[in-house]
This record gives structure tokens, sequence and C-alpha cells, in this order.
């Protein structure tokens, strides 16, 4: 996801997302500041497991939701994303809905990131906007992106050349220009069979 200062949530709105959760011992509500990574405890093998194999920051250990809650208060934190982790994967087709229902009603956006998470962003913040600015300030004409998520959707519409993995969703294979390898293949993985066809093209002009 891409943000920038403007593009945060109004206060109060992570304490509603989680007294959706609060009852729900199968999912954990993680709050992204920046950098960032709040969340209620740690010791949870998914989370750390989950945040070593994306390479993502690891979140820092508040205790407890109110612990997190207060961490963001004194230190008024923005939050940019609120990071919803199902402990089963796939996250629950009732989670998503529940989540998904939320966010239209406060004006944000939510959508799946991975098959075990949901991720609400507020208006506005997407990887699409992220291709956006790189356009704009980079000067770039032809940008390639490759998805395979609903969170990439925004993205594919806004790349010159809109690429989806093998495992995409049909919404995304829907608007890609052409499909490569899943992200499964131990042969040539999707991202690396794309780099894989450029090259060939480069070399055949």
């Amino acid at each position: 996801m891409v943000t920038d200062r403007r593009h945060a949530f109004k206060r109060g709105i992570p304490s509603i997302v989680l007294s959706l959760l609060r009852d729900d011992k199968s999912a954990v509500l993680l709050c992204y500041s920046g950098d960032r990574v709040l969340a209620p405890y740690r010791d949870n093998r998914v989370i750390v497991e989950v945040f070593q194999k994306f390479g993502d920051p690891m979140p820092e250990d508040c205790g407890t939701y109110e612990g997190m809650l207060e961490k963001i208060s004194a230190e008024m934190l923005p939050v940019h994303v609120m990071h919803v982790m199902s402990f089963e994967d796939p996250i629950a087709a009732s989670m998503c809905k529940k989540l998904d229902d939320f966010a239209k009603s406060k004006g944000c956006v939510a959508a799946q990131s991975v098959s075990m998470a949901v991720d609400i962003v507020p208006q506005g913040v997407s990887k699409g906007y992220g291709v956006k600015v790189l356009k704009e300030k980079l000067g770039y004409k032809c940008v390639a992106c490759i998805g395979d998520a609903m969170n990439d959707y925004g993205m594919l519409l806004e790349a010159d050349v809109p690429v989806a993995m093998g495992n995409a969703l049909p919404q995304l294979k829907s608007v890609a220009s052409f499909e490569v390898n899943t992200n499964a293949d131990t042969n040539l993985p999707g991202v690396a069979d794309l780099i894989d066809r450029v090259c060939a093209a480069r070399k055949s002009v």
C-alpha cells in the first residue's frame, strides 16, 4: 500500500474495528503507522511466521489491545492501515463481509492482501495510488505491474501493462493483458517468469 500524510484514519476508527474482533479469537488486529506495525501481542506463531515470510517490519508488542490503543493515542500516531490477520487460512468469508461492510459504512476500503488477511485503508490509499505517483514524479511512460490479490486490483488498472499471476483471482485476470506462472511454481515463479519474458522480448528487438 502507498499513502501520504493526508491518508490516515480519524481517531476512534481503530477502536470500532477492535469492537468487531474483540470476542473473535480466530483473528488479530494490527495497526500500521508509516513503517511501524503495532500489535496487541506478538507471541502467536502465525504472526511471527507471516511477517518473517514477507519481510515486513516485526510488529511492536503492546501487550494488549488496550496497550496498543494507548500507544497510538499517547504518541499521536496516525494509523494508515488496519491489518486483520486470521489464524486460519483462508480467512472466513463471514469475517471478510463484516470488515467490508464496516469499511463501506465509514468511507474506507477493505481488500484481501493475502488469503488469510484483510487490509482496511482510508479512501485513496492503494497500490494504484503509488503507481500513479511514481509515473507523475519520475516520468515513467510505460509501467508494468503484477498482482494476484484484490489489493492489487487498483494497481493493475493504473498500470500500462497489467499482468496477472497464474494464481490470481478472476477479477484480476479479467483486467490483465496477460498471465504468468503462479508464485508457487518452483521452476519459474510468476515474477521471474515476467522478467524472463521482458528480457527475451528486448533481445528480439
